[in-house]
């Protein structure tokens, strides 16, 4: 059976909402072909192209796809996103019996979670025009994938503004890095990112940076901007030696704000750890004379 472009967007919002983890997702699917899975930094944007990369191999033989389902189905049993697996399974194995309506018991698989496995969500907030630079961060934060998660707007489910998944994947909080650029500033979507990241409460940590010439609107120009040493992006010769410098503090950023959960989790009920409240990251701002705009 054919897998339709509604089918593949249906199974990987399941997936992504349902928090499942793609090496148990991939558990009994052959190495050769999960080699041939075109690799991703964004963990979000890899579980799409799991199910594309399956969905076309299967169409010449095989039935990865199947296989990727069951473990879904397995891992979601009784879960949001049941459903949906079930449903597309029974699609694609008419022939199984008690697919429709027996439930299958979970198995002990881990299932992705960014605060079991200590990890931080970042979103990198681009312009169109800005592409090549994002997808250049994107591979040089693969280097904190032990450390965090990665998503764009590109991982948007079909349908769902980008600042209305912006909004949802860091609903527990985490990083927005926000490249600047002419082309940034003149999007409504764009600003509309930036200036939620801004608002979003302390959990949420906007990084600004420069990816190309242009002045800051007035709300992010007293901002310390990402490197907060150096040149900015948009003055480096070497976009690669930028961009790691980048990479190197937004790995300090989040060593502090994983000290910041672990204090708050020994604060008594009630208490905020130090340096959580807006006012403080304000004040902290404020003593930055860095005298860039």
């Amino acid at each position: 059976m054919p897998v339709s472009a509604d089918l593949v967007t249906a199974l990987h919002q399941a997936a992504v909402t349902a928090g499942l983890d793609r090496d148990a997702l991939l558990q009994g699917i052959d190495e050769t072909s999960i080699q041939r899975i075109q690799r991703l930094p964004a963990r979000v944007a890899q579980v799409r192209q799991d199910l594309l990369a399956l969905a076309e191999m299967d169409g010449a033989s095989g039935d990865r796809l199947v296989i990727w389902l069951e473990n879904a189905l397995r891992m979601t049993a009784g879960r949001p996103g049941e459903p949906v697996f079930r449903e597309a399974l029974r699609a694609l194995r008419p022939g199984l019996r008690g697919v429709a309506t027996e439930r299958v018991e979970p198995v002990e698989a881990p299932r992705f979670s960014p605060a079991d496995k200590g990890l931080v969500r970042l979103y990198i907030s681009a312009a169109r025009e800005d592409d090549t630079t994002a997808v250049a961060l994107g591979r040089h934060l693969a280097s904190l994938r032990r450390e965090v998660e990665v998503a764009t707007a590109n991982d948007a489910p079909l349908g769902e503004s980008a600042e209305g998944f912006l909004s949802g994947w860091l609903a527990d909080g985490g990083l927005v890095v926000c490249l600047f650029s002419a082309d940034y500033i003149a999007q409504d979507a764009c600003r509309g990112e930036a200036e939620w990241a801004l608002g979003a409460g302390p959990r949420v940590r906007m990084i600004p940076v420069k990816a190309r010439a242009c002045v800051l609107p007035g709300l992010f120009r007293g901002l310390v901007r990402c490197p907060n040493k150096g040149a900015d992006l948009c003055e480096t010769s070497d976009k690669d030696e930028g961009l790691q410098r980048i990479v190197e503090e937004i790995a300090q950023i989040v060593g502090e704000m994983k000290r910041q959960v672990e204090e708050g989790a020994r604060a008594a009920p009630g208490e905020l750890p130090l340096g959580s409240d807006k006012a403080e990251v304000k004040r902290e701002v404020e003593e930055v004379s860095c005298g860039r705009s």
